[in-house]
């Protein structure tokens, strides 16, 4: 089966949903071997990648992980990740999104896989010996997900045992371009959050992933872009922005003006090392410094808040955020987390 998609999709075909389901269910279960997967994953890297082989290649990668029953609410959960790297000199502003969407009553997590340790703020964390590099297993789920279920705020390391690792690592190293495995990798959701905020390092790339949360039933998702490898919300230039919300994908430009933060360029934003990222942004969350890390932090938390319908809107966002930061419950989030882990 794999080798006659491998060959249309050479040809210039696009493949159907159940083509690319069954060929990555050949994959995920060993059957087809590294070579012929990697010649599919090439040959849909020659021809571009539609929104249904991508969301179908999910779907099938989906089943071959271990997913995790909570107690927590699905509703109530939010996943805020980039899909490509973040820019490791600039301020951490997912921690504090995180930190921020926690401390209104939001269950928070990522999860990476056992291949990808050198995330940003995973550094950051461990910069203050929090960390979360332990693999998540059968034999530490009810330590892990009651430690979350307390302070609502948690980084899972999957773990290597899973099928979809087992079959896909060494097709991942071998390839030494972006492929769709790549993203299949963020958007596994073993936690099924209902809530996405996706950033991205290119505009043009917005409005795919967004069809693809919709595809995916992520009917709450915040898709967005300000370009040149910048996967925030910028206060130097316009921000594309999709919506995914009910069924429906919306469209628009966000720009320092229009939330009303004054402008900076990203240059500002920059940290010279952890330490100083870790640094500015507790003196940010302790509510010490209104600079351009605290307006960069409050927008980025404004959309956090506003997708997991903490906030009617984005200005609403704005405001919570920022009463987050003054009345301390950011910094006293950021204590309870330091207790636990």
């Amino acid at each position: 089966m794999i080798n006659e998609i491998t060959d249309k999709l050479i040809n210039g075909y696009n493949a159907d949903n159940i083509e690319i389901k069954e060929s990555f269910d050949e994959i995920l279960s060993g059957l087809a071997g590294e070579v012929c997967a990697s010649a599919l994953i090439t040959a849909l890297k020659a021809k571009g990648e539609t929104i249904e082989e991508t969301t179908s290649a999910i779907i099938s990668s989906r089943e071959a992980i271990q997913n995790i029953n909570l107690a927590f609410d699905c509703e109530n959960l939010l996943e805020n990740t980039t899909l490509e790297d973040e820019p490791e000199d600039i301020f951490d502003v997912s921690l504090g999104c995180d930190i921020i969407s926690s401390a209104n009553g939001l269950g928070v997590y990522k999860y990476f896989s056992p291949f990808e340790s050198n995330l940003k703020s995973l550094n950051t964390l461990r910069f203050i010996g929090i960390d979360f590099e332990g693999e998540f297993s059968s034999k530490n789920i009810y330590e892990k997900l009651d430690k979350f279920e307390k302070c609502g705020f948690i980084y899972l390391k999957l773990s290597s045992h899973e099928a979809y690792f087992k079959y896909t690592s060494n097709i991942l190293r071998s390839l030494k371009f972006k492929n769709i495995l790549n993203t299949v990798n963020k958007f596994l959701n073993p936690l099924k959050a209902k809530n996405q905020m996706i950033g991205l390092n290119n505009k043009d790339d917005v409005e795919k992933i967004a069809n693809i949360c919709l595809n995916l039933n992520n009917s709450n998702s915040i898709v967005l872009s300000a370009g040149n490898n910048f996967p925030y919300i910028s206060l130097e230039n316009e921000t594309y922005v999709a919506e995914a919300w009910k069924n429906k994908i919306f469209t628009y430009i966000l720009t320092p003006e229009l939330v009303q933060v004054k402008p900076c360029s990203n240059n500002e934003l920059k940290c010279e090392n952890v330490e100083h990222r870790f640094n500015s942004l507790i003196e940010v969350i302790k509510n010490k410094q209104k600079n351009q890390f605290y307006d960069f932090l409050v927008i980025n938390s404004a959309l956090c808040l506003y997708i997991a319908k903490k906030a009617p809107s984005i200005a609403d966002g704005i405001n919570l955020a920022k009463k987050t930061i003054e009345q301390n419950l950011a910094y006293e989030k950021f204590e309870q987390i330091k207790k636990y882990f």
